[in-house]
């Protein structure tokens, strides 16, 4: 959303959460800010967006 301008401040947000940086929306959330923006006649855009996502779950099963 800043394309690198704000390199200092993607770092430490990238250390403290220890994610994977993307520079570029994927295209569902594309989508649907598409469909939040068409009401709106002054959006407001975000430095960052953080995503969050258990990887940990993501091959487990729910077996007990």
């Amino acid at each position: 959303l800043t394309y690198g301008e704000k390199k200092k401040s993607l770092d430490v947000l990238k250390k403290i959460t220890n994610a994977n940086v993307s520079l570029g929306l994927p295209q569902w959330l594309i989508n649907e800010i598409k469909l939040d923006l068409v009401e709106q006649k002054n959006p407001v855009q975000p430095d960052f967006i953080l995503i969050l996502y258990n990887y940990e779950n993501k091959n487990s099963s729910n077996k007990n």
